[in-house]
């Protein structure tokens, strides 16, 4: 356009020379003229414009992708690793299937839960007693013999169990 003022300024043929005279005069030839100079204007904007869209869009458009590309890898790693830790459960499942079963079968049906059973009170235990020993005054008299004793029940506890 701005080439198009300069040829005007310039007294040269141009775009609005062109329009400007069909305005003036009412020649059909004049008018079809300044109609054709314009749809070839719109045309080449139409072109610029386009390209400009193009420039602007593909890297939003490849952006897109991108982001799409991860978001699709992310959820396959999801899946997958869905996939491993059911079958590890599945796994660990039926391995302890396998040890009740094979208690059992030896006469030993349930000393799995037993132990699990044994060593949460063992645990639960040695938690108080180390809450207890926390309590206990280092400078005193009694203290040697607070710790003899919960010595002597953790002793005695192990070998309960």
């Amino acid at each position: 356009m701005k080439a198009e003022l300069d040829k005007y300024k310039k007294g040269e043929l141009s775009l609005y020379g062109i329009i400007e005279n069909a305005g003036k005069s009412s020649d059909k030839k004049g008018t079809e003229e300044a109609l054709d100079i314009m749809l070839e204007f719109t045309e080449a904007a139409n072109q610029q414009i386009l390209a400009k869209k193009n420039e602007l869009l593909i890297p939003l458009i490849k952006q897109k992708n991108e982001i799409l590309s991860a978001i699709d890898r992310s959820y396959r790693n999801t899946i997958y690793a869905n996939a491993t830790l059911t079958a590890f459960l599945e796994s660990a499942r039926k391995v302890k299937e396998s040890q009740s079963e094979a208690l059992s079968i030896v006469g030993f049906g349930g000393l799995d839960n037993t132990i699990t059973h044994k060593l949460v009170e063992l645990s639960e235990f040695i938690d108080s007693a180390i809450k207890k020993s926390n309590t206990i005054d280092v400078k005193s008299d009694t203290a040697e013999k607070q710790i003899e004793e919960i010595i002597n029940k953790v002793k005695e506890f192990t070998n309960r169990t």
